[in-house]
């Protein structure tokens, strides 16, 4: 807890455990200097009584511990006895060093055995869950680099981690971290996407989500008739979300395993935007309305304007549940508990537009599975707000079926809603905030610089940059005040015109950590220094 701060670790609590293992050999080195000639036999049998007491007691008491095993102790009272062994051997000055070689090989394969039980204990990922998605991840990032050089934001089709961006150098939109800030996974929450206290994850994009957040590629997996498992591919990799709506954007690179497609409606991360974006607020479980809001914000549209329309299914089907007229929020349970139940519900899609389904929080993993077209869903397996999922793309005319079944006794159809997405006003929206859009001409990890065509007055310079105490922003050189807009990023209002905007960032208090670190190695320094001198 100290050593991280006072806060504690969010999962991997042991995670510093290193550090009293390594105090507690280092004291070992230093203690047994003092054996390696002669031991007093006492000493001997107190170290004995004491290694077969705390094994005794894990032994008695093994269900209470996770780790230790009945080979795990055997191993452990072994490499005991023969530590104890070798110290009660009297020997020579002279023979002490053979003394010191044999306990040294004893515990450098007492470390080995322990580090090969623990490594098999708290392993969760094969060989080929970590080297597939790694390999192709690799492939897609390093091409991505070679064909284009500027800045922009790379969504995941499929993934190893969340942290694959910072792994793979992506500007990816999924992260995890203990020191994760309140107000981005509450944003991810609110546009859809499955987030947690110390996670968030963009799996659940739409065509909305994509231009905004300048999602200018997306990398996604070929399915399983594309790639079968033994070729000379590797295996078919998991996909974690639908995005048939991909088929909108252009296909720039058909790999082996994997499809990079280009956005061609992804604006950039800073955009001319209507005053109305400093004033929106807070939308939980309700994306779509959350999105149009943005849209309409950032296009300067009537605020009133919609995209998604909600629509019907053309046909549902019960099996060993009852039947209701009324399907979102209701509350369905088994009519015999000991047989499967489910709901299909079909639709026949009458344009060619983007579909969405949202799913409240109770049609997690936990409590439901779904099946599209007979088919599992691919779908991120928690979230803890309603989010969205893409189920039908240029599909006019073809049925789509859609199957929840029971994984307990009933089933709420939380936020369980179908809406059609209006593509063509979306990207009309688009594409007109992209010809508005911020133009960055050179940047770093501190720094962004570009050009802004600001169209009309009273409009915002909005950002998708989370804001943050250490950025910075000037036009046309002046400093100018930052503004937390959407309760998340960075935005400050800007003059009609033709603008030159840089961005920059300090970690706060980095230069006050500096003097503090200085003092505090003058202070380790000094004294040894004087010292020295005054001995000479």
């Amino acid at each position: 807890l100290f050593w991280h701060g006072m806060q504690f670790p969010v999962w991997y609590p042991y995670r510093f455990t290193f550090i009293v293992s390594f105090w507690m050999l280092f004291l070992g080195s230093q203690g047994i200097t003092n054996f390696i000639v002669n031991v007093k036999p006492w000493k001997i049998f107190l170290l004995f009584f004491i290694e077969v007491g705390i094994i005794s007691y894990v032994w008695i008491n093994v269900k209470k511990f996770n780790y230790a095993t009945t080979e795990t102790l055997i191993f452990s009272a072994t490499f005991a006895f023969l530590v104890l062994l070798l110290l009660s051997i009297n020997s020579t000055n002279d023979r002490s060093i053979i003394k010191f070689l044999l306990l040294f090989l004893v515990a450098v394969s007492e470390m080995s055995a322990n580090m090969i039980f623990s490594l098999n204990n708290i392993s969760y990922l094969s060989k080929r869950e970590f080297a597939d998605p790694t390999t192709a991840l690799t492939a897609d990032s390093s091409w991505l680099h070679r064909h284009d050089s500027s800045f922009y934001r790379t969504a995941q089709i499929y993934s190893r981690t969340k942290n694959d961006g910072i792994t793979h150098n992506l500007n990816a939109g999924a992260y995890f971290s203990s020191a994760l800030e309140k107000n981005i996974p509450d944003f991810y929450g609110m546009i859809g996407q499955p987030d947690g206290d110390n996670y968030v994850t963009y799996s659940n994009g739409s065509l909305i989500t994509d231009g905004l957040l300048d999602m200018k590629y997306a990398i996604a997996p070929k399915n399983n008739n594309e790639v079968t498992e033994g070729s000379s591919h590797g295996y078919p990799l998991i996909q974690t979300s639908e995005r048939s709506d991909l088929s909108s954007y252009q296909l720039l690179k058909n790999n082996p395993r994997t499809s990079i497609y280009q956005n061609p409606y992804a604006t950039s991360i800073g955009y001319s935007a209507g005053s109305t974006i400093s004033k929106m607020q807070r939308l939980f479980d309700n994306p779509v309305i959350y999105q149009s809001n943005w849209l309409n914000a950032a296009s300067s549209s009537m605020p009133g304007t919609t995209y998604f329309t909600a629509m019907n299914f053309n046909k549902v089907i019960f099996t060993n549940t009852a039947e209701k007229t009324t399907l979102t929020n209701s509350d369905f349970k088994k009519i015999d508990k000991s047989k499967d139940a489910s709901i299909t519900f079909e639709f026949i899609p009458t344009t060619n537009n983007s579909y969405y389904l949202t799913l409240g929080t109770s049609l997690d993993n936990d409590n439901v599975e779904f099946l599209i077209n007979d088919r599992v869903l691919h779908n991120y397996s928690t979230f803890r707000h309603t989010t969205l999922v893409n189920v039908a793309n240029n599909d006019k005319g073809k049925k789509i079926s859609i199957t929840a079944k029971f994984k307990k006794d009933n089933l709420w159809l939380n936020n369980f809603v179908l809406y059609q997405l209006d593509n063509n006003l979306v990207k009309q929206k688009l594409t007109q905030i992209k010809k508005y859009s911020w133009k960055i001409q050179d940047y770093s990890s501190t720094s962004l610089n570009g050009t802004i065509n600001i169209a009309k007055s009273n409009q915002w310079f909005a950002t998708t940059i989370p804001y943050n105490d250490g950025w910075k922003a000037y036009i046309d050189g002046k400093e100018v005040p930052t503004y937390k807009i959407q309760q998340t990023f960075i935005g400050f209002p800007i003059s009609k015109g033709k603008h030159q905007v840089k961005l920059t960032f300090t970690p706060p208090y980095l230069y006050q950590g500096l003097v503090v670190s200085v003092i505090s190695l003058m202070l380790l320094f000094i004294p040894g220094m004087v010292k020295r001198k005054v001995h000479k």
